[in-house]
Protein backbone atom coordinates (compact mmCIF):
# COMPACT_ATOMS: atom_id res chain seq x y z
CA UNK A 1 0.00 0.00 0.00
CA UNK A 2 1.11 2.93 -0.92
CA UNK A 3 0.32 6.56 1.59
CA UNK A 4 0.69 9.71 -0.81
CA UNK A 5 1.81 12.98 1.16
CA UNK A 6 0.74 16.43 -0.35
CA UNK A 7 3.36 19.21 0.99
CA UNK A 8 1.24 22.74 0.94
CA UNK A 9 3.96 24.96 -1.76
CA UNK A 10 7.54 23.62 -2.99
CA UNK A 11 9.04 26.72 -4.36
CA UNK A 12 12.10 26.92 -6.76
CA UNK A 13 13.90 30.91 -6.42
CA UNK A 14 17.30 31.91 -6.89
CA UNK A 15 18.90 28.68 -6.66
CA UNK A 16 16.98 27.44 -3.51
CA UNK A 17 14.23 24.67 -2.74
CA UNK A 18 11.46 26.18 -0.54
CA UNK A 19 9.38 23.35 1.20
CA UNK A 20 6.56 25.13 2.53
CA UNK A 21 3.79 23.73 5.29
CA UNK A 22 1.24 26.23 5.73
CA UNK A 23 -1.38 25.80 9.34
CA UNK A 24 -4.06 28.45 10.27
CA UNK A 25 -2.65 27.24 14.08
CA UNK A 26 0.85 26.41 14.82
CA UNK A 27 1.27 22.52 15.77
CA UNK A 28 4.16 20.48 16.23
CA UNK A 29 3.20 17.89 14.24
CA UNK A 30 3.88 20.48 11.34
CA UNK A 31 7.85 19.91 12.04
CA UNK A 32 7.65 16.71 11.63
CA UNK A 33 5.49 17.03 8.05
CA UNK A 34 7.88 19.75 6.75
CA UNK A 35 10.99 17.06 7.44
CA UNK A 36 9.40 14.26 6.17
CA UNK A 37 8.57 16.35 3.20
CA UNK A 38 12.03 17.53 2.76
CA UNK A 39 13.84 13.75 2.93
CA UNK A 40 10.48 13.10 0.23
CA UNK A 41 11.67 15.70 -2.11
CA UNK A 42 15.38 14.30 -2.16
CA UNK A 43 14.01 10.94 -2.84
CA UNK A 44 11.15 11.83 -5.81
CA UNK A 45 12.91 11.19 -8.93
CA UNK A 46 10.76 14.31 -10.61
CA UNK A 47 12.84 16.79 -8.54
CA UNK A 48 16.12 14.92 -9.20
CA UNK A 49 17.39 17.78 -11.23
CA UNK A 50 17.40 19.72 -7.79
CA UNK A 51 18.94 17.77 -5.44
CA UNK A 52 22.18 19.41 -5.33
CA UNK A 53 20.01 22.77 -4.38
CA UNK A 54 19.72 23.87 -0.59
CA UNK A 55 15.99 22.99 0.85
CA UNK A 56 14.97 25.67 3.57
CA UNK A 57 11.68 24.72 4.95
CA UNK A 58 9.08 27.18 5.82
CA UNK A 59 6.03 26.84 8.61
CA UNK A 60 3.42 29.57 7.12
CA UNK A 61 1.08 30.02 10.40
CA UNK A 62 -1.47 33.01 10.99
CA UNK A 63 0.07 33.70 14.69
CA UNK A 64 3.09 34.08 16.92
CA UNK A 65 3.92 31.00 19.01
CA UNK A 66 6.78 31.26 21.02
CA UNK A 67 7.40 27.72 21.55
CA UNK A 68 6.87 26.87 17.84
CA UNK A 69 9.15 29.97 16.73
CA UNK A 70 11.80 28.51 19.05
CA UNK A 71 11.40 24.69 18.27
CA UNK A 72 10.86 25.75 14.57
CA UNK A 73 14.94 27.87 15.20
CA UNK A 74 16.24 24.87 16.45
CA UNK A 75 15.33 22.66 13.56
CA UNK A 76 16.38 25.33 10.80
CA UNK A 77 12.91 25.28 9.88
CA UNK A 78 12.04 29.00 9.14
CA UNK A 79 8.57 30.64 10.83
CA UNK A 80 6.42 32.60 8.98
CA UNK A 81 3.23 34.53 9.48
CA UNK A 82 1.00 35.87 7.18
CA UNK A 83 -2.73 37.55 8.19
CA UNK A 84 -5.85 37.96 5.98
CA UNK A 85 -4.38 40.96 4.80
CA UNK A 86 -1.38 39.56 3.52
CA UNK A 87 -3.22 36.81 1.40
CA UNK A 88 -5.45 39.57 -0.21
CA UNK A 89 -2.52 41.95 -1.25
CA UNK A 90 -0.93 39.28 -2.67
CA UNK A 91 -4.35 37.66 -4.56
CA UNK A 92 -4.86 41.51 -5.65
CA UNK A 93 -1.39 41.87 -6.75
CA UNK A 94 -1.82 38.31 -9.17
CA UNK A 95 -4.51 39.46 -10.82
CA UNK A 96 -3.39 43.13 -11.69
CA UNK A 97 -1.93 43.23 -15.25
CA UNK A 98 1.56 45.20 -15.41
CA UNK A 99 1.21 48.54 -16.96
CA UNK A 100 3.46 49.16 -19.67
CA UNK A 101 6.55 50.80 -18.36
CA UNK A 102 5.83 50.31 -15.12
CA UNK A 103 8.40 48.12 -13.51
CA UNK A 104 8.35 45.28 -11.41
CA UNK A 105 10.45 44.41 -7.72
Amino acid sequence: MTLLRWVDAIVISDGVVYIVEAKLRPMPGAIGQLELYRKLFLNTPEFDQYKDWPVKMILLTTMPDLNMIELCSEKDIAYEIFNIDDVNRVRMEMMLPVLPGKLQD
